[in-house]
């Protein structure tokens, strides 16, 4: 396997991460929806099965504030991700104008 002496970010790559983090959240974030827009109580278990049914409620309950943060902080880091491609990006730019400016003042 090589290895580059050079350090550099592929702003493109990582603008597609970002994107596909805030994908990914907002998959989980409708998995969400569709978990608490078909609740399971106590009594849908079934008349003999009243406390197991409240058993899997609030389990279902975890699993869905997990999930909510799950997809949140997926998004936020989407986010971060995004802003930070965009922040290299600018940077480069503006190291290019300095760097041409010093090159033109040279000659």
């Amino acid at each position: 396997m090589g290895y580059s002496n050079t350090l550099g970010v592929q702003t493109g790559e990582l603008g597609q991460l970002g994107n596909d983090l805030k994908i990914s959240g907002a998959t989980v974030g409708n998995t969400v929806k569709r978990i608490t827009d078909n609740s399971f109580g106590g009594g849908d278990a079934g008349r003999n099965y009243e406390m197991e049914g409240k058993s899997i409620a609030a389990g279902l309950e975890i699993a869905v504030a997990w999930l909510n943060n799950w997809s949140s902080a997926t998004k936020a880091i989407g986010d971060g991700v995004g802003a930070s491609s965009l922040a290299y990006s600018n940077t480069d730019a503006e190291n290019k104008k300095q760097t041409d400016n010093v090159a033109a003042a040279v000659k």
